[in-house]
C-alpha cells in the first residue's frame, strides 16, 4: 500500500510541475514529465518488478522454456521502451519521430522473433511427420 502512495505522490508532483512549467516553457515541461516517468520506472523496478522478474527467471531456468522466456522479456522491454519514447515524442509535437520509433520497434520485434518462428516450423514438421 505504501508503494502506491509513493508512486502516486511522485506522479502528482511531476504532473503539477509539468502543468506549471507548460505555461512558461514547454520544453522544460516535457523534461519534467520525462524525469517523472523515468523516476517512476526506476522506483517501480527497484521495489516490485525486480523480485518478480528474478522469480520468473529462476522458474524458467529450471524448465525447458528459458530461451523463450529471454525472448519474451526482451520483447516486453522493447515494446515498453518504444511506447514510452513514442508517447514522449508525440507530447513534444514530433509525430513523425514517434512513428519512426514505433516502426523501428516493430522491426526489432520481428527480428527478435525469427528464431522462435524457426523453432515452431521444426516442431510443426516433426508433428506432421509422426
Amino acid at each position: 500500500m505504501s508503494e502506491i502512495v509513493r508512486i502516486s505522490g511522485i506522479a502528482l508532483l511531476g504532473a503539477v510541475g509539468s502543468v506549471i512549467l507548460k505555461e512558461k516553457h514547454k520544453g522544460a515541461a516535457l523534461a519534467c514529465a520525462a524525469v517523472t516517468v523515468l523516476t517512476l520506472l526506476l522506483f517501480s523496478f527497484e521495489n516490485s518488478l525486480s523480485g518478480a522478474a528474478s522469480q520468473i527467471i529462476e522458474v524458467c531456468r529450471q524448465s525447458d522454456f528459458y530461451e523463450y522466456a529471454k525472448v519474451l522479456f526482451r520483447a516486453l522491454g522493447i515494446a515498453y521502451i518504444a511506447g514510452l519514447t513514442a508517447s514522449l515524442c508525440r507530447e513534444a509535437g514530433e509525430e513523425i519521430i514517434g512513428g519512426a520509433v514505433e516502426a523501428f520497434a516493430k522491426c526489432e520485434l520481428i527480428a527478435l522473433s525469427i528464431p522462435l518462428i524457426g523453432d515452431l516450423m521444426v516442431l510443426a514438421k516433426e508433428l506432421i511427420n509422426k
